[in-house]
């Protein structure tokens, strides 16, 4: 008897783990969610005499920051359906949709306060979709940071023996690399999350990349937190660029 309790015991509690396992990744709504960070150029529009704009010579000296986020929504079974019952058919139809989908991107690399000291900084910005297709097939939202506002906030401390005492001789700019920045994608709807991913966090587990995360974030000073500074495709120069290939966004007037 006291074996079978002990067995039962250990049951229970591998029961209790996976439960606590499921509800950390969320609900497995969306599966193999991956994000892939890249240095991109946009598309310049080149202008004649007839339209006459100074340009000038200006130039950022990094690339936008594109994020991709693969995801795959899995795909509803749907019963049998009556083919006379048109009521029936339109809420199975619904039942392949998601609607109201948000996916929230957090950026964090390194970055200097005002008084030149190493922090980070940390961008975030939000995409809304009208709907998403449960269809069990691969989808992909991408959002951007622009160049200059990495130029901007991107620096690092010189490595040569310089005197740190002065900030302008001891900061460096340089370009910066993919691997430079860190990245947290989080689908929600409906107040639920579904999904979250991490790049270069530098940690598998999804459970310890958030933990790493959320800690990383909370040390993040006032100042150095930008807001709607991470783009949707919609507000970047990509905007229409294959647009059928994407889940349709929301405007930011829709979306709240």
């Amino acid at each position: 008897m006291i074996g079978a309790a002990k067995h039962i015991t250990v049951l229970i509690a591998l029961f209790v783990l996976s439960v606590l396992c499921a509800a950390g990744e969320g609900n497995a709504l969306f599966e193999r969610v991956n994000v892939k960070v890249s240095l991109i150029e946009p598309a310049e529009v080149r202008y004649t005499s007839s339209l006459p704009l100074n340009l000038g010579r200006r130039q950022p000296d990094n690339r936008w920051v594109m994020i991709a986020v693969e995801y795959t929504p899995k795909a509803k079974v749907l019963t049998h359906v009556k083919r006379r019952d048109k009521s029936d058919t339109a809420r199975r139809h619904g039942q392949m949709w998601l609607d109201d989908v948000n996916l929230r991107v957090r950026v964090i690399f390194g970055s200097l306060n005002a008084a030149g000291r190493t922090v980070n900084v940390l961008m975030d910005g939000d995409t809304s979709f009208w709907t998403v297709k449960l269809d069990g097939l691969k989808h992909t939202a991408v959002m951007f940071i622009p160049a200059y506002l990495i130029d901007r906030y991107y620096v690092q401390l010189a490595r040569s023996n310089v005197n740190r005492k002065s900030v302008s001789a001891a900061v460096a700019s340089r370009k910066i690399k993919d691997s430079d920045l860190i990245v947290e994608a989080v689908f929600s709807a409906g107040g639920e999350e579904l999904a979250r991913a991490y790049s270069n966090i530098g940690v598998s587990n999804i459970s310890r990349a958030k933990n790493k995360f959320e800690r990383m974030a909370g040390l993040v000073p006032g100042d150095l937190l930008l807001k709607g500074a991470v783009l949707p495709k919609g507000k970047s120069p990509w905007a229409f660029y294959n647009i059928n290939h994407f889940d349709p966004e929301k405007s930011t007037a829709q979306s709240k």
